[in-house]
């Protein structure tokens, strides 16, 4: 019998197998868990590996003698594969400290079970003294191919594509003393735990929303805007009922396709913490929109920064928005060759879904 590799994740689709293909090649990914999982299935599978979720394996009778965890974070389920004598072979999130703050806070003990760790850069620190090994954690992109550019002349202004949820899990609909509850934990953690204590960019979010909703071509688009916005004052809830355009199809297709219409796109990660750089700013430059950004500190060691416009060089809002339109077709089009450039190199490979499947299955074939 093959030796399995068994993949954990607290997701609906990792479970029955759904995060995996059963088709040759696979389908074409529409989201980054299957962009990822599928690419790790094609590497599992080269090397003689058979791929199954967590759910599959700890209800299988006789598993095989050798089998591998990948465990995203931990999940309900870890505690009963470790039982079962699974080999712990590595763990990674991909998730920031404010949205995973109790893996974090408690990141030691969730990851020393396991060999390898891959995290985000400026968690690592915190692995010092363990026997688990720590390495940098890239996020996974299924392509490099970028959508066809739209004439700059013929685009909208600018937009941002976000859903109305902070990162202390504050959500539209979540039950008032949930909420509470939650929001009271987040802030708890944040004073006793330097890791979680990164600024948290959902308000400032908020106030570029407030400034640009100014502009008739300027839209906010994500789920959860026609409710309430939590703790934001009148003109903030006003301006985003101006804005909003409304919930987008499912899919990166979708949200890409929206981007290629606007000249330039407010991409705030959740939080500032080094290495966190997200799908944000890619779906940008794939897009063929000048990305304005804010988050992982250390972007512009990784990212040339002549592809993105980076909010930090700005004092205000309204010297942002007037560098904005003071850029000619000429101007913009260095910014969208320089994206090209940059994801036709060989600077972009690590943020491919095929180079982070084939870093994790190194472990396995050493």
């Amino acid at each position: 019998m093959n030796p399995w590799v068994v993949f954990d994740m607290e997701h609906p689709l990792a479970r029955q197998n759904r995060c995996f293909s059963d088709r040759p090649g696979g389908p074409p990914a529409d989201d980054y868990l299957t962009a990822m999982t599928y690419a790790l299935q094609r590497a599992a599978e080269s090397h003689g590996f058979r791929p199954i979720t967590a759910d599959l394996f700890a209800a299988t009778a006789t598993p095989p003698r050798a089998a591998y965890l990948f465990s995203h974070m931990t999940t309900s389920l870890t505690p009963a594969l470790l039982a079962q004598g699974i080999n712990p072979t590595l763990c990674f999130s991909v998730e920031s400290p404010l949205t995973a703050k109790r893996f974090y806070h408690d990141l030691r003990r969730q990851v020393a079970p396991f060999q390898q760790a891959y995290l985000f850069a400026g968690a690592l620190p915190r692995l010092q003294g363990l026997q688990t090994a720590g390495h940098r954690l890239y996020i996974a992109m299924e392509s490099r191919q970028r959508l066809p550019l739209i004439p700059w002349n013929t685009r909208r202004f600018l937009t941002l594509i976000n859903s109305n949820k902070r990162a202390g899990s504050i959500a539209p609909g979540l039950p008032a003393s949930q909420r509470w509850r939650s929001e009271a934990l987040y802030q708890g953690l944040r004073l006793i735990d330097p890791l979680l204590r990164g600024r948290e960019l959902y308000v400032d979010r908020l106030e570029a929303i407030h400034h640009f909703a100014r502009y008739p071509d300027f839209h906010l688009y994500g789920y959860g805007w026609e409710q309430p916005v939590h703790h934001a004052r009148t003109a903030i809830q006003q301006a985003v009922r101006r804005a909003w355009q409304g919930e987008i199809a499912a899919g990166i297709r979708a949200k890409r396709t929206l981007l290629s219409h606007y000249r330039f796109a407010i991409c705030f990660e959740n939080t500032v913490f080094p290495g966190y750089l997200t799908e944000k700013l890619f779906d940008c430059l794939l897009a063929g929109c000048i990305p304005i950004y804010w988050g992982d500190p250390t972007v512009a060691a990784q990212i040339p920064s002549e592809l993105w416009i980076d909010y930090r060089q700005f004092a205000s809002l309204a010297e942002l928005d007037a560098f904005l339109w003071q850029i000619s077709p000429a101007e913009a089009q260095r910014f969208l060759e320089a994206a090209g450039d940059f994801l036709a190199s060989q600077a972009f490979e690590p943020y491919l879904a095929e180079t982070f499947a084939a870093r994790l299955l190194r472990h396995l074939c050493a």
